[in-house]
């Protein structure tokens, strides 16, 4: 808010919020952090990316899956049986979804009329 030059509060969530004045109060900027980072690693190769994609999902991906499924509602596509289980078949899968979504074949607008 100071930074800025408000006056007042936004919102009550604002109000209540601590400032950072007394972390951020360097004079100068830090000196011992790197200033260009290194390159990030090239492809792996395909050997790699072939393990990798037949790989069951981890839980994170699961979670993913689920959330994909449960936005875009009943469908042959969200049936337990056709969600991927590898991580290969995530990807497609999730496009195919979102797909669906932006077509607005989703579980909100089933009983809309077009």
């Amino acid at each position: 808010r100071k930074l800025f030059g408000f006056e007042g509060f936004l919102t009550k969530r604002d109000e209540w919020a601590a400032t950072f004045e007394d972390i951020l109060s360097e004079d100068q900027p830090r000196t011992d952090c790197p200033l260009h980072l290194p390159d990030a690693p090239k492809s792996l190769g395909p050997e790699h990316a072939a393990a990798e994609a037949a790989r069951p999902l981890n839980d994170l991906q699961r979670d993913i899956v689920n959330v994909f499924a449960g936005l875009r509602g009943a469908s042959e596509l969200t049936e337990e049986s056709a969600k991927p289980k590898l991580q290969g078949q995530g990807s497609e899968w999730i496009s195919k979804i979102t797909q669906e979504i932006m077509e607005g074949k989703h579980v909100h607008n089933k009983n809309k009329e077009l």
